[in-house]
């Protein structure tokens, strides 16, 4: 359903990489943390961030299309 549930504690920031088979790009993504919404929108996709973590991971397995670079809510 293009939703994540994170709890968390003691982590300022971190991020999420989002793949293809795993979400669909064309509806909204809406990540929680700690209870609380902190991005509800539609993300684009992109071949820089496929080539960045290929060439970072070299694993077929993990192509990641997209990357949120997220801030844990006070």
């Amino acid at each position: 359903d293009n939703l994540f549930e994170i709890k968390s504690t003691f982590v300022n920031t971190f991020t999420l990489l989002l793949s293809p088979e795993e979400i669909d790009f064309n509806r909204p993504v809406e990540v929680r943390i700690n209870d609380q919404t902190v991005l509800n929108e539609t993300v684009s996709q992109s071949a820089e961030t496929l080539l960045k973590w290929a060439a970072r991971d070299l694993d077929r397995s993990m192509l990641f299309t997209a990357e949120l670079n997220l801030v844990t809510p006070d």
